[in-house]
């Protein structure tokens, strides 16, 4: 009886990982059409010009506020990242 038990606990077992292994995929899978979807509207609506722009203005903003975290942090890297990402998490909110 204990045999039987045991194979349906672990039946429920595999179910549930189961599905939660479908429900990471299909979010996954959501995930990544929703970048291609942004990527084809993103290419339609903006130049070439301006996306390069875009992408100089972001990478000095970053890189700013990374020398200004370092500083903050006396050097220290770990410390520099958790202020950095401080600074961003606001925006992700």
């Amino acid at each position: 009886m204990n045999n039987v038990n045991s194979y349906d606990q672990k039946s429920e077992d595999f179910d549930r990982m189961e599905k939660k292994i479908l429900n990471e995929v299909v979010s996954i899978s959501k995930s990544l059409i929703d970048t291609f979807r942004f990527s084809m509207v993103y290419n339609s609506k903006v130049s070439q010009e301006q996306e390069k722009r875009v992408e100089k203005a972001v990478s000095d903003y970053r890189d700013k506020h990374w020398a200004e975290a370092l500083k903050k942090a006396n050097g220290d890297k770990d410390k520099a990242y958790k202020l950095y990402l401080e600074k961003y998490s606001k925006f992700l909110s």
